[in-house]
């Protein structure tokens, strides 16, 4: 399966799946699919909202497979910290 989005550079799902853990395992944070998605196509520019959907078919495959997950994290004072996609 290939994941391209109009004028999105073409990425096979096994090329954006090790993308997207080698950029999670490098920041164990929460990340949005925003972010994630510069991870799959680093050259190329997307708007946010272009970018969250784009990566987010990808990340839900994941998801599936068990590799991700999406959290909100929250300090001891209760306050969130973050909202994004995991390694599990």
């Amino acid at each position: 399966m290939i994941f391209k989005y109009s004028d999105t550079p073409r990425v096979s799902y096994e090329e954006a799946k090790t993308r997207v853990l080698d950029y999670l395992r490098a920041h164990q944070t929460t990340r949005p699919p925003s972010m994630i998605a510069h991870a799959i196509w680093p050259d190329h520019k997307m708007r946010p909202q272009g970018a969250a959907f784009a990566a987010s078919a990808i990340l839900f495959r994941m998801k599936e497979e068990g590799l991700v997950y999406w959290t909100s994290e929250e300090t001891s004072g209760g306050h969130r910290l973050g909202w994004g996609w995991k390694l599990r």
